[in-house]
């Protein structure tokens, strides 16, 4: 995580926190170029800063991901349908023959996803892929919606393991392209993708699971 976004928290518990990444962009950068890619980051940055919250403050991390911090005791979908109008406002505004944008965003409020900024990020990021990796699965018409409690649990078990960070969302994105060569039905490719993504639930002690 950028210093940056640390040094802003340095002196306060982070209430929310949303990780947003844009799909595909290594992809645009091959087929439209640098220059476009660098253009789209840009108008990327501007729409973010209209439509997020006053109070909220948004840093870049990386070459296409960027965090959002808001210090208040926000509704965590209040952020997610700030990020969903910048995507909306960037469609509008694009030209014919433009890339289309499309965002993935996870977000982590706490207290109850964590209190420190760590924490609240590894959530966050966690739950930013399983956005992306549910966008992918749904272009070919498969729902595999997880339910919040079993998303959360997977991701406090893996927050606690950072070898193993994220080995459940992998596990269950390639299980379910396995599950579809093999022609398994929609049904059958939906408790696949669930029941892997559920793997890691091993490392439980006995105990807390029954």
């Amino acid at each position: 995580m950028g210093v940056a976004v640390q040094s802003f928290c340095r002196c306060s518990v982070c209430c929310c926190v949303a990780v947003i990444d844009l799909d595909n962009f290594k992809l645009i950068n091959d087929k439209y170029g640098h220059f476009k890619g660098d253009q789209i980051l840009q108008a990327l940055a501007e729409a973010l800063g209209q439509t997020l919250p006053g109070s909220a403050r948004l840093f870049r991390v990386g070459g296409d991901e960027w965090v959002v911090v808001d210090m208040r005791e926000v509704n965590p979908s209040m952020l997610v349908e700030s990020v969903r109008r910048a995507e909306a406002q960037l469609a509008v505004a694009a030209k014919p023959g433009d890339p289309l944008v499309e965002l993935s965003v996870g977000v982590a409020a706490g207290p109850a996803d964590g209190t420190e900024l760590q924490a609240l990020f590894r959530v966050a990021d966690a739950r930013m892929y399983e956005s992306k990796r549910a966008r992918r699965v749904s272009m070919i018409g498969i729902d595999v919606t997880v339910p919040e409690s079993v998303l959360s649990l997977v991701v406090a078990i893996e927050s606690k393991d950072a070898y193993t960070a994220y080995h459940s969302l992998r596990v269950a994105f390639y299980a379910l392209r396995l599950a579809e060569s093999l022609n398994v039905d929609s049904q059958g490719r939906k408790a696949v993708y669930r029941a892997a993504l559920c793997t890691m639930l091993a490392k439980l002690p006995y105990r807390m699971v029954f």
